[in-house]
């Protein structure tokens, strides 16, 4: 029960965390999973911090939401990149990255531009041109699990379009391989079950 309300559905409590909190959270019905809820964060950091203190002042603040169980879906591989590890492999295969991603903090980009999306597509290209070796791939592979395991992640699905990168790990099955062993590894590394979705395809570990 919350404000008096009996909540007895993941469906419910959604309704309840948006009209009483202003966040708009997935019930766990509309995917499949009762009892669970799915957050977006495509949203700027402030939109997001301001989510999860609008949800701790909602359920007493008392309560460290990082605490809570916890699945990271759908994580884009390009975008699981450090960007301090963006810029080591840019230095080692000698790739000139703009200074929008060379300097130190990830590029402020806002959904209400009516470039931002082209910005955001060739920023994300030039990102994902600095993987270009098998140890390139197991390193963020790993370090996407060290970093949900650090926020107290127990799963994490990670979506790979593998033809981005099968010409240089030497086809699609060999790029897809190396992927999900590389999950596999990671998994045995930082505790964190992974799943790896390619596409329309799904594989999981």
């Amino acid at each position: 029960e919350y404000g008096g309300r009996v909540i007895e559905t993941s469906a419910e409590l959604s309704e309840y965390i948006l009209d009483e909190a202003e966040v708009a959270i997935v019930p766990g019905e509309a995917f499949g999973s009762p009892g669970y809820l799915r957050l977006s964060y495509a949203l700027g950091d402030d939109d997001i911090v301001e989510g999860i203190t609008r949800l701790q002042k909602l359920f007493g603040g008392g309560r460290d939401l990082r605490a809570l169980p916890k699945a990271h879906l759908h994580l884009h591989f390009t975008g699981s990149l450090r960007p301090a590890t963006m810029r080591e492999l840019a230095a080692r295969h000698e790739i000139r990255l703009p200074d929008t991603l060379s300097g130190g903090h990830p590029p402020q980009l806002r959904a209400t531009d009516e470039r931002g999306w082209f910005r955001f597509q060739r920023l994300y290209d030039l990102a994902r041109s600095v993987v270009r070796s098998e140890d390139d791939v197991r390193r963020l592979v790993l370090e996407a699990a060290q970093d949900d395991a650090a926020e107290g992640s127990g799963w994490l699905e990670i979506q790979v379009d593998p033809t981005s990168y099968a010409p240089r790990l030497g086809g699609l099955t060999p790029a897809v391989e190396i992927v999900l062993d590389a999950a596999r590894d990671a998994t045995a590394a930082t505790g964190v079950g992974m799943g790896a979705g390619a596409r329309e395809n799904n594989c999981l570990l």
